[in-house]
Order: C-alpha cells, then structure tokens, then sequence
C-alpha cells in the first residue's frame, strides 16, 4: 500500500482496537496505570493522584493510549496478524508486553532522535517493528490470564541473558556496522541488529522453563535443530512465498506455527539427549523451502511433526 493509503487507514485501525480494549479487562490492568498518569500535566499528577486514578474516563484514556502505541508501533499489517490469530484484545496485550520487555519504545524514540539518515534510521525501525511483532506473535501462547505485569517480571531475568549474547554475537555484522557508522545509537544498533535473533526468544524461555534447562542452553538447542533440520530455511521460505486468496496469509501463518511448535519440540527432545539425526527428513526440508511454496512447505512440516 502507499504511504496515503496506511496512513488513511491507521485511524481506523485504531478505532476498531479501541472499541475492542474498551470492551475488554485489559486497560483494567495495574501495569497500566502509568498510563492514565501520563496523560494529565504534571502538576495534576503531582496535586491528584487520587482524584486521576478514580477519573471516570480512566478505562477510556487507558484504552486509547494502548491502541495508539500499538497501531503505532507495529501498524496496520502487523496488526491484523495478530489479530487474526487471537482477536485484537490478546494482540494488543501480547504487542505492548513485547514491547516492553525489549524496550522497543524507548529504542525507537533514540533511533528517531539521532542525527542519522533516513534510510538506516528506517531500516533499524523496521527491524524493531519486526521484533516487536514477532515476539507479540510467539507470545500468543502464553497464558492470557496473567497480569501484564507479571508476565514481564516472568520474562526479563532470561530475556536479559539472551539479549546480551544476541548482541555480542551480532555486534559486528555489516548491518551493524553500518548502522553504528550513521549515527545510530549503540544501543538502537545492539537492539535492531539482534532482532532476528531475539525473535523467538519468548519461545525459548518457555522452553526453558518446561525443560528445566538454562535460557542459554535452550537458545543453543533451538538454534541447533532449527539449522540441522532446515527449520530457518523453512521458515523464511514461508515468509517470502506467495500466499494468495482470503486464506492464503492464514495458511502461512498456521504453517509458521506448526513450524514454531515443530522446533519447539525437536530442541526440548535435544536437551533430554534423545533427539537424533534424520537426513531424509532434513533433506525434505531442504528441497521444500527450496521450492518456495506453501503446499511443499506443509509436506516438511508434517514430517517435522512425526519427528517430533
């Protein structure tokens, strides 16, 4: 779409997720109290806390504001992914807890403000962007009753130990090389530079947590059977093959899941020690996402499946 066409069409997209928030407990949510803070000046906030807290259009304020930074930050497209796999309340949760636990905002705001030209300083957005939606979409499994605050606390101690070996690993890429030469923060530059890495690291500390293992060991094990069994090969095939029709994005979207829970399942019986090879299968996959398809595609995943 055009640039006039998304922007037309962001408005509205907040509207119809704010209609959806207002209707749902999330703004309800402690975590979000800053929130309704941060819209009055600050000698209310200051004289009234009490009154702000009780202000009958406290949800309203609260709602408008997650939908804003949401649609904002991962836009229209993203949007309707998420939304699309669990309806606009548990996107809406699972973008803003993403976001917040990589602190995308806060990197995105330094990347703007830098003395850096458009094209990197867009390029490092985007991979944020990315990030951001692709965490939120992982983040779609976890349980949706816990409080957003307590999800964050859940995250951070392993997300820490991730990203800073993310950012060790990728610290002298080209991309981050040429990112740091334009000005970009560092911290902007370890962040995008990572994201690729940090994708999947909701799953990860998941898989950690139910095998017992050490966040580091489980990213070894994931990042080890996702390159023997061609399961990131699979998976960017997936995203770069054409997906037409009403039911062709929601197709890509199962079939990254069933990647997802494939891989998921492949490095847990790896950190058990009871994983072992499979050549056919790995070569399967590798002529899958050589072809580019989805149909091929779905045939190496349902042999992932029987692996695992």
């Amino acid at each position: 779409m055009t640039r006039p066409a998304i922007c037309a069409l962001l408005p509205l997209a907040k509207l119809w997720l704010l209609e959806a928030l207002e209707a749902s407990t999330l703004p309800d949510d402690p975590a979000f109290a800053p929130l309704l803070a941060g819209y009055f000046p600050a000698a209310l906030r200051e004289r009234f806390p009490d009154l702000i807290a009780r202000h009958r259009l406290r949800r309203e304020l609260v709602a408008t504001a997650i939908a804003n930074e949401v649609a904002n930050r991962i836009g229209c497209a993203g949007l309707a992914r998420l939304a699309a796999e669990a309806g606009p309340e548990a996107a809406a949760r699972a973008a803003w807890i993403a976001g917040a636990a990589f602190g995308v905002a806060d990197a995105a705001d330094a990347a703007d403000a830098a003395p850096a030209a458009a094209a990197p300083r867009l390029s490092a957005l985007l991979a944020l962007r990315q990030l951001q939606e692709d965490a939120a979409m992982a983040l779609l499994g976890d349980a949706a009753d816990a409080s957003v605050g307590a999800a964050l606390e859940s995250l951070r101690p392993g997300l820490a130990g991730l990203l800073a070996a993310a950012a060790a690993a990728t610290a002298e890429t080209p991309t981050a090389i040429a990112w740091r030469a334009a000005c970009l923060p560092e911290s902007v530059v370890a962040l995008a530079a990572a994201a690729p890495r940090l994708a999947a690291a909701p799953v990860i500390l998941r898989l950690a947590a139910e095998t017992g293992a050490p966040a580091e060991a489980a990213a070894e094990a994931w990042a080890e059977v996702g390159a023997g069994f061609r399961i990131e090969a699979l998976r960017h095939a997936a995203l770069a093959a054409p997906a037409p029709g009403a039911f062709g994005p929601r197709a890509r979207a199962a079939l990254l899941e069933d990647l997802g829970a494939a891989q998921a399942r492949l490095a847990a019986a790896r950190l058990d020690g009871m994983a072992e090879a499979a050549p056919a299968v790995a070569l399967l996959a590798q002529e899958a996402a050589a072809a580019g398809d989805l149909a091929a595609i779905g045939v190496a995943a349902r042999a992932l499946r029987g692996l695992a």
